[in-house]
């Protein structure tokens, strides 16, 4: 019979175990020559290549150029390719520009808003000089007059206190903005002061009004303190208020309870016909008139309330005495005084014109325009320094 020839069991034993020799020697020679770790090397590389691509084709890469890094592709772009007088970084807080409003006619006040006894004509301050006041994040300036304007504004009583932030607003927008410019003015208020204020500014205007209503107490004509939210209500004997107050925040008409919507102390009415109204007071019912206390004081304010002190020059310097378009109410144990705000030289306070009691006051100030100008507003990278030599304005 023929012999079948074939691998042995013993043969095949020995080819495998030769074959296991062969891919330990070759795995080891990988292992030592650091050909897994170029390749896992490779393999991030290339991943990494792919998200930096994703991030240049988004424009988000950090890059750096003559020393100076940005954030990203577009970042770098933006900033070189942008006209220098669109840029804000240059000008600073005091800093003055020219500035030029359109020609306006006189400005008339007419007794039956501004509750003063004759109708007041305000000619435009044309001698006027400006002062930037504040650079805003969106890249548009403030500026604002370096004195108040030459003419005084008088205000009485309730329809003053009613119509006083309208009025002054309004006078500045006809007098003083620039339509070529898109620059609308109005009156400076307690918002552009508060604003600049530092942490030890904020903490001292509301330690003073802690304070006032912390001393006050339920008697004489007071009803109630609510000292949480710094509210107080007088019975209705000293429960007189101004019109607009009932469209006031904070404001309580016929209740110990405040609404907490309604319009803020430096704003205009929208429901009233030309933005102003001819109705003198309202008298609370027998639940009385609730108000939230919002007047404060500081006299020779410190220069540590502001964050910029080139600010405190240009809001306190003047040494002039002028109407910040703001209400406010300060309260005491007879009634509540609705006042609108002030600046007299270093002095910030509040001019009672009208009292819960029905008595009304007459105050005379001068007025401050601001106006805006926009962020595609050029302001020349020269000058600024002294009203002889202002930054100039172009479109």
């Amino acid at each position: 019979m023929k012999k079948t020839e074939g691998i042995t069991l013993i043969g095949l034993i020995i080819t495998i175990i030769i074959i296991l020799i062969l891919v330990a020697v070759v795995i080891q020679l990988m292992i030592n020559s650091g050909l897994f770790t170029r390749a896992q090397e490779a393999t991030k590389s290339w991943n990494d290549a792919q998200i930096d691509e994703q991030r240049w084709g988004a424009g988000d890469f950090e890059i750096e150029v003559g020393n100076k890094k940005y954030n990203s592709i577009d970042e770098y772009i933006g900033t070189n390719n942008k006209d220098p007088e669109l840029d804000r970084s240059y000008i600073q807080v005091g800093d003055y520009i020219q500035y030029e409003p359109d020609s306006a006619s006189e400005y008339s006040i007419s007794e039956t808003i501004s509750g003063y006894s004759d109708t007041q004509h305000i000619a435009q301050d044309t001698t006027l000089t400006w002062r930037v006041m504040n650079i805003n994040t969106d890249g548009s300036v403030d500026l604002i007059s370096s004195t108040p304007i030459a003419t005084s504004v008088h205000l009485n009583g309730a329809l003053g206190y009613s119509n006083g932030v309208y009025i002054l607003n309004d006078l500045c927008r006809e007098q003083y903005s620039n339509t070529e410019l898109g620059a609308i003015a109005r009156s400076v208020n307690i918002e552009d002061i508060e604003k600049q204020f530092s942490d030890t500014g904020n903490s001292a205007k509301i330690s003073y009004i802690n304070e006032q209503v912390a001393n006050l107490n339920a008697e004489i004509n007071i009803t109630n303190v609510n000292s949480t939210n710094n509210t107080v209500t007088y019975s209705t004997e000293k429960s007189y208020y101004p019109d607009i107050y009932q469209h006031e925040k904070g404001a309580g008409i016929n209740t110990t309870e405040i609404q907490t919507d309604g319009i803020a102390e430096s704003g205009e009415y929208s429901g009233y016909e030309n933005g102003t109204t001819t109705n003198i007071s309202e008298t609370a019912d027998e639940n009385g008139l609730t108000v939230t206390y919002t007047y404060y004081k500081f006299d020779n304010i410190s220069t540590s309330y502001f964050k910029n002190t080139k600010f405190y020059e240009v809001m306190f310097g003047t040494g002039k005495a002028y109407w910040l378009a703001s209400r406010c109410v300060v309260c005491n144990e007879y009634c509540a005084s609705f006042n609108l705000r002030l600046i007299s030289g270093s002095h910030l306070y509040g001019y009672q014109l009208f009292g819960s009691d029905g008595e009304p006051k007459t105050r005379t100030l001068l007025v401050r325009p601001v106006v805006t100008l926009g962020p595609n507003i050029k302001i020349s990278t020269e000058g600024g320094t002294t009203a002889g030599s202002p930054r100039t304005i172009s479109l």
